[in-house]
C-alpha cells in the first residue's frame, strides 16, 4: 500500500527554483564590464584625528611707520610662495597722509584679502599692525614663502624685504590603505582601515597602523589602540604594504605585512576586538620583493595575489592556504592583460570577492604616462585577468594633488543602478588618502554630458543657453544657441581650437544673463594648469559666486560688497575633462562633478542675481561644452 506525503514538493521546487534566480540575478549583476569603470571623487583627503595630519605653514610681517607724503601714497606688498599662483605677486596698497602702522596694517590686510591669487592660497589674519599669511593646505616647509613691504610712493612706510616664518609648515602623509566594511559593525565601527604614516617620504615611520570610522568621513584611532602597530624595525629597514582580511567565521581581523630588509619576510597579526593584536607571525620570506598584498577568504580557502617586481614585466602571482597562518602554497603566475603592455606595468593591488568573480582594483606604473593611473580589472578564476582600457580617472593638474597616483583600496556596495565601490587612493608627493566611489556607468556619465550640449544648443526650455564653441577661432561673441557673452573684466575669451580660452594672460570674467535667478549651469572643465572659475549669481565684479580650480583642487568663494570669502578650498581634487555644475535653488547651492552632488550649503548672498560665465588668469586654461537650464 502506497502512501502520499502530504509535502509540497511544487512548492519547495518554486522555491527553490526562485533562489537560485535570485543567485544568478546576483552573480550577473557583479559580471561588470570594466571598460564602463568611472570614478567621480566626492571627498578628499584621508584625515585621522589622532594621528598628527599636517601644519600649515604661517608668515607674519609688521607694518612700522606713518604716512608723511600729502595726501598719500602707494605701497606695493609682494607675497612669494611655492604653489600660488602668479607667484611672487605684487599687490599695491593705497595709503592716506597720517596713516599710522595699525591702519596700515588693515589696508595691507584688506588688499591681500581682496588679491584672487593670494586668497586663494592664504588665509589673511592678523590684528593692529600685523599681516600674517597661513597656508591653507598643509605642506613641507617653503623657504621662499614670504611678504616683502616696499614703500613705493607712500613717504613714512619702513619698508621690510623678509617676513618671519611663525609657523613652521609640514605634511604628515599616509600611504598603502586596506579598508575592510562592516554594514552591522564590528567592534562598534563600520569602518576599518590599516595605513602606514610616510611622513614627507620617510620610511622610517612607515609602520602598520590602524583607524577607525562610522561614517567613512571622521577617522580616530581605536580607543585603548597605541599606533603604530609595529615600531620602526630600524637599521635603515622598514615595513609596508599592510592588508586587513578577515577569517572565514567574520571573528577575526587579520593584517599582513611586508618586512623589507636584505631578505623579504612577510608577516601576520589577528585581532578579535581591534585593539589587542598577537605578536607578529612569519608566513614566508623570499630574496625577491613581494608587493601589495590583496588576501580575502573566498568560501573554500584563503588566496593572496601579490606582484613580483622582479620579474620583467611584473608578475602577478597567487598562493592559498587553508589558515591565515600557512602553510602557503608556492606561489601560482596569473595571466594579465594590460591596456598597453609594452609601457606598462602591474604594481600595487586590492581585490574583492563579489558574487562568482573577483574584482581588482590595480595601479598600473606606465612609462608613457608616469602618473601610476588606476585601472579596474575582473576575473573568473583568480588565474587570468582582464583590465579595462582606460584608467578609473585621468591625472589632474601639474602640482594637483592627483598629478601622480599611488596603491589604493575598496569595497562593494549595491546602488540603485547596480554594484558601485567605495573608493580610498593614494596620490604621490604628496602621499595623501583620498576617497571616490567607483561605478559602471562611463558610457551612461558621456552621454548625458552630450545630451546636455546637444538640447541647450536649439535651445527649448528648460534650456537657456548652450555653447559647444565650435566655432572659428576669435573673441567668443555669440554662443551656439544665440545667447550673447559679454566680457565683463580683463582681456576678451576667445575661441581657441574649438575650446574657449584666453590668448594672453589677465584676471578676466565673461558672462551671459539667464533672466532668471534659480538654474542649473555646466560647463566642462577641459584643462586648467593654474585656476579656472565657472561663475554664478554675478551682479558686477564686487558681487558674485565662483566655484572652480585653484592649486589643483575645487574652491567655492563669494565676493560681497567687494571682499572676497574663501567658503571651501578643498571640495575635492581636479581631474581634467570634467564636468562641472552648480545648481541656484533660492538660498541652496549645490555643486556637481560629472553630474553628481558632491557638496550643498545655504547661504542668502547675491541670490537674485542672474548672471553666469567663467573666469580665468591663465591662458592654459580652458573650457568647453557651456549649458544652463531652468529649474522649473
Amino acid at each position: 500500500m502506497s502512501v502520499k506525503s502530504s509535502y509540497n514538493w511544487a512548492g519547495t521546487n518554486a522555491t527553490l527554483a526562485a533562489i537560485a534566480n535570485q543567485l544568478t540575478n546576483t552573480n550577473r549583476l557583479c559580471d561588470v564590464d570594466v571598460n564602463e569603470a568611472v570614478s567621480t571623487i566626492v571627498q578628499s583627503h584621508l584625515s585621522i584625528e589622532t594621528y598628527t595630519d599636517g601644519v600649515a605653514q604661517a608668515e607674519t610681517t609688521v607694518a612700522v611707520g606713518t604716512i608723511v607724503a600729502d595726501p598719500g601714497g602707494d605701497a606695493t606688498v609682494t607675497v612669494t610662495a611655492a604653489g600660488m599662483e602668479n607667484s611672487p605677486k605684487a599687490v599695491t596698497v593705497a595709503l592716506l597722509l597720517n596713516d599710522d602702522a595699525t591702519v596700515i596694517g588693515g589696508k595691507i590686510r584688506d588688499a591681500l584679502n581682496a588679491d584672487d591669487d593670494v586668497s586663494a592660497f592664504f588665509t589673511v589674519s592678523g590684528t593692529e599692525a600685523n599681516i600674517v599669511l597661513t597656508a591653507k593646505t598643509p605642506a613641507e616647509n617653503d623657504t621662499t614663502m614670504n611678504i616683502a613691504i616696499a614703500t613705493g610712493t607712500a613717504t613714512g612706510l619702513t619698508a621690510d624685504a623678509t617676513s618671519t616664518n611663525t609657523t613652521t609648515g609640514s605634511k604628515n602623509e599616509i600611504v598603502h590603505p586596506s579598508i575592510l566594511f562592516f554594514p552591522n559593525k564590528w567592534n562598534g565601527y563600520k569602518y576599518w582601515i590599516a595605513y602606514t604614516p610616510f611622513d614627507n617620504g620617510n620610511s622610517d615611520v612607515e609602520n602598520p597602523s590602524i583607524a577607525v570610522s562610522n561614517d567613512n568621513v571622521t577617522w580616530v584611532t581605536p580607543v585603548g589602540l597605541i599606533n603604530p602597530l609595529e615600531a620602526y624595525p630600524g637599521s635603515g629597514n622598514y615595513y609596508a604594504d599592510v592588508n586587513l582580511f578577515m577569517s572565514a567565521d567574520n571573528k577575526t581581523m587579520n593584517m599582513v605585512f611586508k618586512y623589507a630588509g636584505v631578505t623579504k619576510i612577510t608577516y601576520l597579526r589577528s585581532t578579535t576586538d581591534g585593539v589587542n593584536w598577537t605578536p607578529k607571525v612569519k608566513l614566508f620570506e623570499n630574496s625577491f620583493e613581494d608587493v601589495s598584498y590583496s588576501v580575502f577568504w573566498d568560501g573554500t580557502q584563503y588566496v593572496m595575489l601579490t606582484v613580483k617586481p622582479d620579474d620583467t614585466p611584473n608578475g602577478l602571482y597567487m598562493r592559498t592556504s587553508s589558515t591565515p597562518e600557512g602553510v602557503w602554497a608556492a606561489p601560482t603566475l596569473c595571466t594579465i592583460t594590460l591596456p598597453n603592455p609594452a609601457t606598462q606595468n602591474i604594481w600595487h593591488i586590492d581585490v574583492r570577492k563579489v558574487g562568482n568573480q573577483y574584482h581588482m582594483l590595480a595601479m598600473i606604473q606606465d612609462s608613457g604616462d608616469g602618473s601610476n593611473p588606476q585601472y579596474f580589472g575582473k576575473s573568473n578564476d583568480l588565474l587570468t585577468w582582464e583590465f579595462s582600457k582606460q584608467p578609473i580617472f585621468h591625472r589632474g593638474a601639474s602640482g594637483s594633488i592627483n598629478y601622480t597616483f599611488y596603491k589604493a583600496t575598496m569595497f562593494p556596495m549595491i546602488s540603485d543602478k547596480g554594484l558601485k565601490y567605495g573608493l580610498w587612493y593614494g596620490t604621490a608627493i604628496p602621499y595623501y588618502v583620498c576617497y571616490s566611489e567607483i561605478t559602471f556607468d562611463r558610457s551612461e556619465l558621456i552621454k548625458e554630458g552630450n545630451n546636455n550640449i546637444l538640447q541647450a544648443s536649439i535651445p527649448l526650455y528648460p534650456w537657456l543657453v548652450g555653447d559647444t564653441f565650435n566655432r572659428t577661432d576669435g573673441v567668443v561673441g555669440t554662443s551656439t544657441s544665440g545667447a550673447v557673452w559679454s566680457n565683463v573684466l580683463g582681456n576678451d575669451f576667445n575661441v581657441i581650437s574649438n575650446k574657449c580660452g584666453l590668448v594672453a594672460a589677465t584676471n578676466s570674467r565673461v558672462v551671459v544673463d539667464l533672466a532668471i535667478d534659480d538654474f542649473y549651469v555646466e560647463v566642462k572643465m577641459d584643462a586648467c594648469t593654474g585656476s579656472g572659475y565657472l561663475l554664478f549669481r554675478y551682479t558686477d565684479d564686487s558681487n558674485y559666486w565662483r566655484v572652480g580650480v585653484s592649486g589643483g583642487k575645487y574652491t567655492l568663494q563669494r565676493m560681497l560688497a567687494g571682499t572676497l570669502t574663501t567658503i571651501i578650498t578643498n571640495i575635492h581634487s581636479f581631474i581634467a575633462g570634467e564636468r562641472l555644475g552648480v545648481e541656484c535653488n533660492g538660498n541652496i547651492i549645490k555643486i556637481y562633478v560629472n553630474g553628481k552632488v558632491v557638496y550643498t550649503l545655504t547661504d542668502t548672498a547675491n541670490n537674485t542675481a542672474t548672471k553666469v560665465g567663467l573666469n580665468t588668469g591663465e591662458t592654459a586654461t580652458r573650457f568647453d561644452n557651456f549649458v544652463a537650464r531652468a529649474l522649473y
